[in-house]
């Protein structure tokens, strides 16, 4: 089964319209980890960082012929960068417009987050119909992201 590799192309897809390549300090974790007042740019390029960081563990996918357990291994692991991913997003606090993107992406970064953990319960117990079941949530899921996505790179 190629469960956590679908599902995973379809995060990695949302994130790419996110620019998290572009130039700048590629320091881990400067992200405020409690509530924090942020400006427009400072949001922008500290979301871009957040978005690196899991494109960079996306980038890698299990192989072809691995096994369910690896598969749900790769799968607990993205869940585990989305979900601090959210709370990183959530602490956050820009101001107008871009708090509204803020909210949307942090629903959108805690329900992948949720799928996942699903992903991986599915392919531990290779339950191909709960497989195929959650890739379509994670596929409706994107489309979700990308606009959040693109509202906060956007000024909201």
């Amino acid at each position: 089964m190629k469960l956590a590799a679908i599902a995973i192309a379809s995060l990695t897809i949302a994130l790419a319209g996110c620019g998290g390549g572009g130039g700048g300090s590629s320091s881990t974790s400067s992200t405020p980890k409690t509530t924090t007042a942020v400006s427009a740019a400072n949001y922008k390029q500290l979301l871009q960082q957040i978005v690196l960081q899991i494109q960079t563990l996306t980038a890698v996918p299990p192989a072809p012929n691995s096994t369910p357990a690896e598969q749900a291994d790769y799968a607990k692991k993205i869940q585990s960068a989305v979900s601090q991913a959210r709370d990183q997003i959530a602490a956050l606090k820009p101001s107008g417009k871009l708090a509204v993107a803020n909210r949307a992406l942090v629903e959108a970064f805690g329900t992948y987050a949720d799928l996942l953990g699903q992903l991986a319960t599915a392919a531990k117990n290779q339950d191909k119909a709960a497989v195929a079941n959650i890739d379509t949530q994670i596929r409706a899921e994107t489309a979700k992201m990308k606009a959040a996505l693109t509202a906060a790179q956007n000024g909201g």
